[in-house]
């Protein structure tokens, strides 16, 4: 069981900054002895990603998860790690989405979920209608959990409306009227369905 509060805090010190090894076995010492201190957890990802010992590094994260629920920002820092060493593309696809979905078990954010959503575009991993109802459902989930957050709500809708416009763009001279005026269609109702969200800036990002 997650543990949601730290039981007493801890202390790493006595190094200097050339000392990112002896660090690392000191912080995995302490851990081992003591697992429930939460800033030790966050300084060995910190020491290991410095010095890029992945292995260490997804190890130590791993170890974390179990233990705390972790913030989005090193949920984020985690899957962009998993970006620069990740194995085929299939893989890296199937390892980038659950981590996406255990990311949301934790703190279902407004950043996650547009990273989430955001993903396959910025990869240009869109090339079927398959792939674009995917990023849809995720999108859609995205809405359904945050798009009603007030301050950060409309990155959402704007990430969603950027997939729609992406693919509009996509299709080709030869596609058929229908299927162009069905996407344009979507994007429209993006806008209609934002505006009877109470947000801020949403007048703002509609103009633009």
């Amino acid at each position: 069981m997650k543990i949601l509060f730290q039981f007493r805090r801890g202390f790493v010190g006595g190094f200097d900054d050339d000392d990112d090894e002896d660090k690392i076995s000191l912080l995995q010492r302490q851990i081992e002895a003591s697992p429930y201190t939460y800033e030790n957890h966050v300084k060995l990802i910190s020491v290991c990603r410095k010095k890029k010992e992945y292995e260490e590094l997804f190890a130590a994260r791993e170890r974390m998860s179990e233990l705390f629920p972790m913030t989005p920002e090193l949920w984020i820092d985690w899957i962009n790690d998993e970006r620069k060493v990740g194995s085929s593309k299939l893989d890296l696809r199937t390892r980038l989405n659950s981590l996406y979905e255990r990311a949301l078990k934790d703190y279902p954010s407004v950043s996650i979920w547009s990273e989430y959503g955001s993903s396959p575009l910025a990869l240009l991993e869109i090339h079927s209608k398959c792939d674009l109802d995917r990023v849809r459902e995720i999108f859609e989930r995205a809405i359904t959990s945050v798009g009603i957050h007030v301050v950060q709500g409309s990155l959402i809708w704007e990430s969603f409306r950027e997939l729609e416009v992406y693919w509009l763009i996509q299709l080709k001279n030869n596609e058929t009227a229908s299927k162009k005026l069905e996407t344009k269609n979507k994007v429209f109702g993006l806008f209609k369905r934002q505006l009877s969200v109470p947000l801020l800036g949403k007048f703002y990002s509609l103009i633009n």
